[in-house]
């Protein structure tokens, strides 16, 4: 056994107290009982784990790797110039990154703010001609004069522009 090597015991406190979901970015990440822990768990949750849950894991996982990598550039960084400017760049990669996982989290917890939603050319177009017409709405006439405006370049025909209004995409 190594001499630097933890105990069992103390690699299982140091997996759980950590809540880490790889070895990525620990300080004792080359050490073999924690390798060993490591390894026995993934193999332990694997069958329990769902592609969403994977491929959300694995983006919380690369943003918080990233966000540490961030921190530790900006650590390193102290008095020169040319370090003032690096330690600004990895702070506002840390700050940009720290957002992005509050964003995720969030989401995943179900509080998601909903995006406003920005009125287009093309969607301006066709709410002015909805208010105008009266009866039946025609999209082929809407559709014709809106390209001859210059709009809907995006759609092919107007069975397309009529399928983007109602998926709210337009």
């Amino acid at each position: 056994m190594n001499d630097d090597a933890m105990t069992p015991i103390v690699a299982l406190a140091y997996f759980l107290c950590n809540q880490r979901k790889s070895l990525f970015g620990l300080e004792e990440s080359e050490d073999p009982e924690l390798i060993n822990i490591y390894r026995i768990a993934a193999g332990t949750f694997e069958p329990y784990i769902t592609k969403e849950e994977e491929k959300l894991n694995d983006r919380m996982t690369v943003m918080k790797n990233i966000k540490q990598q961030f921190q530790k550039i900006s650590k390193c960084a102290v008095d020169d110039t040319i370090l003032k400017k690096i330690k600004r760049y990895a702070d506002d990669g840390f700050e940009y990154i720290n957002k992005k996982i509050i964003m995720v989290e969030e989401n995943e917890a179900g509080s998601i703010t909903p995006i406003e939603k920005v009125m287009t050319a093309d969607s301006y177009f066709v709410m002015k001609q909805r208010e105008k017409t009266r009866g039946k709405f025609s999209w082929e006439a809407c559709f014709l004069e809106g390209r001859g405006q210059n709009l809907f370049d995006r759609y092919r025909s107007s069975l397309s522009l009529k399928d983007a209004y109602h998926k709210n995409t337009l």
